[in-house]
């Protein structure tokens, strides 16, 4: 079975971002989409074919054949670990507006016939921040205690990530240094890298020639 995704899942997928308190999608409009295109213009235009790789509807050409990889190509979408099918697909030259439906049928770029759906969307920069980013979904997987701590663990680097923060360890019995939880260094690099974060944080001094590197590492 076929759909038209840009109505069924996009207008659904458009409102995705509102479930964290932010503005919604911009725009969101299918590139690859399963559906055969000689299909897609309908009764409504009757004059259709496709002759020597190429779509005609009413005489006037829309439309190319094409390996469905050279648009993953180029959009830069690795989907190797689906084994997705590399057949012809016919990609669209031009938008078909359909007058009796009062809208565009065919997209321009977007390519039909394809093993899967595939779509494009595009967000405004805005400078609105929720207030408690993804605190729902973490409250509600609390619920449950097998996935809680990781669940948590994850939730708290991101949020670390997000604001550019790193967690430095430095183990005073192994001599050893950890950044966000995962070994880093041992030895005299640990100890080097501990006194320069810790004359850092003292003085301000960001410049640290060879001699006093030396001199750190004793």
């Amino acid at each position: 079975m076929h759909i038209d995704a840009e109505i069924w899942a996009g207008t659904t997928a458009k409102q995705f971002p509102t479930l964290f308190s932010l503005p919604p999608y911009t725009r969101v409009q299918p590139i690859a989409d399963t559906r055969p295109v000689e299909t897609i213009p309908g009764n409504y235009a009757p004059d259709h074919e496709i002759k020597k790789g190429k779509l005609y509807i009413n005489g006037e050409q829309y439309g190319r054949e094409c390996r469905f990889s050279s648009l993953l190509k180029e959009q830069d979408i690795n989907l190797d670990f689906l084994r997705v099918p590399a057949w012809k697909v016919m990609r669209i030259t031009k938008d078909y507006y359909c007058t009796h439906r009062k809208r565009k049928f065919l997209k321009d770029g977007c390519v039909y016939g394809t093993p899967l759906y595939l779509m494009q969307m595009e967000y405004k920069k805005t400078k609105r921040i929720p207030g408690r980013l993804l605190a729902k979904i973490i409250y509600e997987s609390a619920k449950y205690p097998a996935v809680s701590e990781k669940t948590f663990k994850k939730h708290v680097n991101m949020l670390d990530a997000c604001k550019g923060k790193v967690k430095i360890h430095y183990y005073t019995h192994t001599q050893s240094i950890s950044i966000n939880e995962e070994h880093f260094a041992s030895g005299a690099p640990a100890r080097i890298l501990k006194r320069i974060i810790s004359s850092h944080l003292m003085t301000g001094q960001k410049h640290y020639d060879r001699n006093i590197m030396i001199i750190m590492s004793l």
